[in-house]
């Protein structure tokens, strides 16, 4: 079974972290069907800048393990790309996209501004609440268990965005 290849800045990589499912932390449900790869920045942000959290903790296992995979840049920074001002997390990971010569599946991002920079540059870029919606679609997670993993996540994201998704799983009932 090949596994759909990702590549997750901060937000997401904390948000499938820090909530459960099922007894699992969201990103271990994502991990069975998932490669998820990290530029170095988001390791910095979110696994040793952040080592207090819970979150971070499930995230160094799981880079430890080699299930989130740290991949280095090979180019310098791009001039372009830098003068959005993104965090470095976004900046990195976007980068890191275009960089891979075997095309990722999808940069998960969950910045707005990231996310419009993406389109710009015509990634092929998903919200972590559209991965759980495409993995229903793939019949890698069951619909429930994908509505479970939306109202966890409540806190994290503006209620549209959460209403949404719903819906849109309803819709997938139909």
């Amino acid at each position: 079974m090949k596994k759909i290849r990702i590549i997750f800045e901060s937000g997401p990589l904390i948000t499938s972290c820090k909530f459960q499912v099922e007894g699992k932390p969201i990103v271990d449900l994502i991990l069975d069907f998932c490669e998820i790869v990290i530029p170095p920045s988001v390791k910095r942000e979110v696994i040793e800048e952040g080592y207090r959290y819970p979150d971070s903790i499930i995230a160094k296992e799981r880079s430890n393990q080699g299930r989130i995979v740290v991949k280095n840049l090979s180019g310098s920074q791009d001039r372009i790309l830098k003068m959005y001002k993104l965090g470095d997390g976004e900046r990195e990971a976007i980068q890191l996209y275009q960089e891979q010569r075997d095309s990722p599946d999808y940069l998960v991002i969950d910045d707005n501004l990231a996310y419009i920079v993406s389109d710009c540059l015509r990634l092929k870029k998903i919200f972590l609440l559209d991965l759980v919606l495409e993995l229903v679609k793939r019949d890698k997670i069951k619909k429930d268990s994908a509505r479970k993993i939306i109202e966890v996540v409540r806190s994290r994201y503006s209620e549209g965005f959460i209403e949404h998704s719903l819906e849109m799983l309803k819709a997938k009932e139909a």
